[in-house]
Formats: structure tokens, sequence, C-alpha cells
């Protein structure tokens, strides 16, 4: 073969080298290299997520699963919590929190009804009396969700989650910026994913029914395997659940 162990310029090679024929192979390490990157991978470094909150420190990983670690801080919440009724507004307050933007279905209401319990009125009075902007973000109906921020006495903005412009629709009811913004909803793959591309501080609740749209329930199986999977990690914890069951409470003053 005319380039067998020898070069275009006719110059020899080094026949030590690896290759095939003569030809180097450029590009592919040796097999002993690879099995060494493999026993010995790169570590990336602790590096800490862009947001403070529950996320705290992600721990060093391999490049291979530096993206699935990307992903999973998406839908990992700043704060998880059983209801509405367990959030600590004065916590928001000391974060610069001036803005709430609410799911609804499942969130404060129980899906398909719009009776509104009376813990969660008493959320919103303390709100606003603390001076924080609420606002409705939802893609139900367009009457019903006017209906139940109209009781409400807030603003409603439509779209789909989490699609960034559902949110820039919220800010811009609000008036806050995102860092000055979080977000409440009962689903980690349209709240807390859109809320975290969007940099706002997110909070997920236990949803407030176990009756839902038939498509979130088939979502509903990834969530939970989601969810454990950041708890095995120590991305994710409960706060507040002792005596609670999995389902959140209905928020009525007791």
């Amino acid at each position: 073969c005319r380039y067998h162990a020898w070069g275009r310029a006719g110059a020899p090679r080094d026949r030590g080298r690896p290759g095939i024929g003569g030809l180097e192979r450029l590009g592919r390490p040796k097999r002993s290299e690879r099995s060494e990157r493999l026993e010995r991978p790169e570590r990336l470094g602790d590096r800490a997520s862009p947001k403070s909150g529950i996320h705290g420190i992600i721990p060093a990983q391999t490049p291979l699963l530096a993206g699935g670690m990307g992903l999973l801080s998406m839908l990992c919440p700043d704060l998880y919590v059983p209801s509405i009724c367990q959030v600590d507004l004065s916590r928001l307050t000391a974060r610069g929190i001036k803005g709430i933007v609410l799911d609804m279905d499942n969130t404060f209401v129980d899906w398909g009804s719009s009776d509104i319990p009376a813990g969660v009125l008493a959320f919103f009075d303390e709100a606003k009396a603390r001076g924080i902007r609420l606002c409705v973000l939802s893609n139900n109906l367009r009457k019903r969700v006017e209906a139940i921020s109209g009781t409400l006495g807030i603003p409603a903005a439509r779209g789909l989650k989490p699609m960034r412009s559902a949110f820039r629709a919220a800010l811009a009811l609000l008036g806050t910026s995102p860092g000055e913004t979080a977000v409440i909803g009962d689903q980690i793959f349209t709240d807390v994913l859109g809320g975290n591309l969007a940099g706002m501080y997110t909070i997920l609740v236990i949803p407030t029914s176990r009756r839902e749209f038939v498509t979130t329930r088939i979502i509903r199986k990834l969530e939970r395997a989601v969810l454990g999977c950041l708890a095995r990690r120590g991305m994710l914890s409960l706060e507040g659940n002792e005596g609670l069951t999995q389902r959140s409470p209905t928020c009525r003053p007791r």
C-alpha cells in the first residue's frame, strides 16, 4: 500500500505510533487512555446554584452527567411546602419579593371548582397588607379565570406554561422584575420550570385535589419520579410536613 508506514510527502513515519495499516487514527485516544478516563473521570468541581434557597450546592459530577444535573436544577423549586397557607410571607419579603405569580387549579382552588377556601382568602389579605402584588397565571378558560381573580381582586394573565412569554405577561401586570417575583404552583413541568427559566423564586405546593385533567394525571407519574430523584440527591425537602398526608390539606383556618 502506498501509504503503508509513509506519509504523503514520502517521509517515513514512526512505526511505534498507533494506526491501521500505517495510517494514524486522529482524534481517538488509545483504549488504555479511554479506560483510564472512565475509571478516573474528570471532576467539574462544586458549583453553586445561580439561585439561592433549597438548591444549595450541586455536587461535582462527571461531564456525562452535567447536563442531567442542569435539567434537574431547573425542575427543582426553591421552596417546597404542603400548601399555599404554609408559605411564610415574611420570609418572602425578607428576600426582596414584591410580587407573586399564582397558578390556580390545585394550587389554591380545587380543579374545576370556583370555591376559594377561607384560609386562602386570609393568605391573600395578608399578602396585600404586606404590599405584595398578586397575579393569577393560568391557561384555563378565560371566563373562569376572570371570575376567580375578580373575587380575589387581583389581575389575571393567560398563557401556556412553561413558555417565557406567559411569565413575561404576568410580570408586566405586576410591574416587578423576575428577581423580585415568586411563583407558586403545583406542577414542576409548568410552574417550577417556567419560573426557573424566567429567573423567579419558585415555590411548589402539593396539589389540593386528586381530580385533574387526564394529561396532567399522566405527567404526574413522571413528576413523582423527578421529585424522588431530587430528594435522593438532597436537592429537595418538604417543609412543614409534620403529620400531613401526601395530598395537601384544604387551606382552612384550624
